[in-house]
């Protein structure tokens, strides 16, 4: 495998959040995402075989985040947030029959994640809600691969989820 293709998705989440001090919250934020993936594998023999295998995926996620904010300054705020997540793949082929055919081959991923994320972001007091606009990083630490002995998964030592999001909230 030589390149890995980021494509975008698209995330709807619920925000909820405990005070812990004037400054600091914890932040849970359950949502639902979905995902595409591209895997281009090059084959080298007497001419260079391309071939493009696309991981479609649904996810729920359940992100535990603390929120670290600054002083609010007339309507702006600031915040950094650090934090763990579990995520289900709700579209993991793990199950599914393994193909002879290398035309039909999937590539096979585990259903559970667990990862790191870390980000920031910025508030604004608005009259009736506040809005608010993020980045976040979000890091998994297991390999998500399933070893089937097809010559997609051989070549790949591992997979690992990394997921750059930007969030706008909306809060009453």
């Amino acid at each position: 495998m030589d390149s890995f293709n980021t494509k975008t998705g698209f995330n709807l989440g619920i925000v909820s959040e405990l005070a812990l001090h004037k400054y600091v919250t914890l932040r849970f934020i359950p949502n639902l995402s979905f995902a595409e993936r591209n895997l281009e594998f090059y084959f080298e023999g007497v001419d260079t075989l391309v071939r493009k295998k696309t991981i479609e995926s649904t996810f729920l996620n359940f992100p535990l985040d603390l929120k670290l904010r600054s002083k609010r300054v007339g309507n702006f705020g600031a915040y950094i947030i650090a934090g763990w997540s579990y995520s289900l793949d709700l579209a993991s082929k793990r199950k599914t029959q393994t193909s002879t055919d290398p035309n039909e081959q999937i590539v096979k991923l585990k259903r559970d994640d667990f990862g790191y994320e870390v980000g920031a972001g910025a508030e604004f007091y608005l009259q009736y809600f506040k809005f608010a606009i993020e980045a976040k990083l979000s890091m998994g630490t297991k390999n998500l691969l399933i070893k089937d002995n097809t010559v997609y998964s051989n070549s790949i030592d591992k997979l690992n989820s990394k997921v750059f999001l930007i969030s706008l909230t909306f809060e009453g």
